[in-house]
């Protein structure tokens, strides 16, 4: 799941997507603009494994 945000704090738009037995997986948000100025995006990855414990972490990025 990733969340895009404007600089005041508003999400401007969602995005999401799952793979299975996958190397890559991929998912988009955009403002909808071509003006970025303090935006930014939190991204939140979640691995699973049968029979191991879930591995979750959290990425972020501004532009």
């Amino acid at each position: 799941m990733i969340k895009y945000y404007d600089g005041s704090g508003y999400v401007l738009n969602t995005g999401e997507d799952e793979a299975k037995n996958a190397r890559y997986a991929g998912a988009r948000a955009d403002n909808g603009t071509s003006y970025t100025g303090s935006d930014y995006a939190y991204g939140n990855h979640v691995y699973k494994t049968s029979g191991y414990e879930d591995v979750i972490h959290e990425t972020y990025d501004e532009w």
